[in-house]
């Protein structure tokens, strides 16, 4: 919702209103399927809504005063992109950007935990890491049978923070 916001406002952001497909928002990810495989897509999407966590900060690898990193593998057992629009308060500025949800579990197999954020580093993870094991057929969307194990660091920015991932040699 967006507080006190005048109707030039509200003109200015339906003038271009954009839609975004299923593969712009998962690239490489949807092509060449067929509709069922995009209609299973979104009844597994709409499934891990429900269960997200908001505080990822218990599964954060970090450095206390030692400078000593204390790691703390998450292991990965799925992965979701989604649609998300965020809106800034203070200026009714919208923002359209790419959510990721991760299932997460242990090194014995997946939990009924999922882990959403809204990062662009999250998105670039995906990008980065995930979409190439996705194009050769290891993993696809939704769950997957095999766990990555992963770190997620906190970066602490000048307003607010976002997420580093780095993932694992480590595999079972």
């Amino acid at each position: 919702m967006i507080d006190d916001v005048t109707s030039t406002d509200v003109a200015i952001y339906q003038e271009a209103p954009k839609v975004v497909s299923l593969t712009d928002q998962y690239p490489g990810a949807l092509v060449g399927v067929t509709p069922a495989e995009v209609l299973r897509f979104v009844q597994i999407a709409s499934r891990y809504t429900g269960g997200e966590t908001v505080n990822a900060d218990p599964y954060v690898s970090f450095r206390p005063a030692n400078g000593q990193e204390l790691k703390q593998p998450v292991w990965l057992w799925g992965s979701l992109a989604y649609k998300k629009e965020l809106v800034n308060k203070e200026s009714g500025q919208v923002s359209n950007i790419i959510g990721v949800v991760f299932r997460l579990g242990d090194s014995e197999g997946p939990s009924e935990k999922y882990l959403s954020f809204s990062s662009v580093a999250a998105w670039n993870f995906v990008k980065r890491s995930l979409l190439p094991l996705i194009q050769v057929g290891l993993i696809g969307m939704g769950d997957w049978n095999m766990g990555l194990p992963i770190l997620i660091r906190k970066k602490i920015l000048e307003r607010g923070h976002t997420y580093n991932f780095e993932m694992l040699e480590e595999t079972k």
